[in-house]
């Protein structure tokens, strides 16, 4: 097989990911020659990694923690994914890396799907990583009279010069603490905090989460966290990360390949891994 059909994810960890099911069922589907992995890579590996993948990888995305870091090491990156200041895409032309973003698209296909209103809110995102600038981006593109407080572990990230920040205003970053005596209409949570190896803590205080009147999870893996968990028993709307994983993987493969595999067909895909029908 030519080298240049291997597509695949780097991040660390990747054990979790349903990007190579759902990828080589589509290759299957459309009877393409390609091979989609996930490699699991140590930050001592990543700059290898990019000098061999220019020869031997037609493209591949990106997870955490690599979506920022990542930038610094391609030959270009595209004017959107340069402005939210994450990639999750990166495409190989002639040994040449590019980077682009899909995450922004996704949690539109996320809001969409799951008919989540974000007009006139208050919002509160947990994390400051790579998935959180595209949600903050979406949001501030779409919804502009709704406002957004970050709880983060490193408010240094949130910097006024970031041109993520197009007013020159960085967000409110709140502490634990400070969050449980303020009301939120939505709850979204950015961070790892729920995912298969990170259980055992909420990513927002009961308090918030008791007051808010839904919830988002960008975590797939499991489908319901311990935080949606909590939305699920008091009867309020919430939505997992699904949607949007299934709304970047079908702009990833149509940018990466130029065929498009039509987004119903992707998200049914999902939906047969997530029901574990699909092997």
């Amino acid at each position: 097989m030519d080298p240049s059909s291997f597509t695949g994810l780097i991040g660390h960890p990747v054990s979790h990911s349903w990007s190579p099911a759902l990828w080589n069922r589509l290759y299957r589907s459309l009877s393409m020659q390609n091979l989609y992995f996930a490699v699991d890579l140590e930050p001592a590996d990543l700059g290898k990694f990019l000098s061999i993948s220019r020869t031997s990888f037609l493209g591949f995305n990106v997870t955490a923690p690599y979506k920022r870091s990542v930038m610094a090491c391609l030959d270009s990156v595209d004017r959107d994914a340069s402005r939210i200041g994450a990639v999750n895409l990166v495409v190989s032309h002639d040994g040449k890396l590019v980077g682009g973003n899909t995450d922004y698209s996704g949690f539109g296909h996320l809001l969409k799907s799951s008919g989540l209103k974000m007009e006139s809110s208050r919002i509160c995102i947990r994390g400051t990583g790579g998935a959180f600038r595209s949600v903050y981006a979406y949001i501030t593109d779409n919804f502009s009279d709704s406002e957004i407080s970050v709880i983060s572990r490193s408010p240094d990230k949130l910097s006024r010069n970031d041109p993520l920040f197009r007013s020159g205003s960085a967000p409110e970053v709140l502490d634990l603490a400070r969050a449980r005596t303020l009301k939120f209409d939505i709850l979204i949570n950015c961070s790892p905090i729920g995912m298969l190896h990170e259980q055992g803590e909420l990513p927002f205080p009961p308090e918030a989460i008791q007051k808010a009147r839904a919830g988002i999870d960008l975590i797939y893996n499991p489908q319901k966290t311990p935080f949606l968990a909590q939305f699920d028993r008091q009867g309020k709307p919430h939505a997992s990360g699904l949607s949007m994983f299934s709304g970047q993987a079908y702009e990833s493969f149509r940018r990466l390949h130029g065929v498009d595999p039509g987004l119903k067909a992707v998200d049914e895909i999902i939906a047969g891994i997530a029901g574990g029908t699909v092997p």
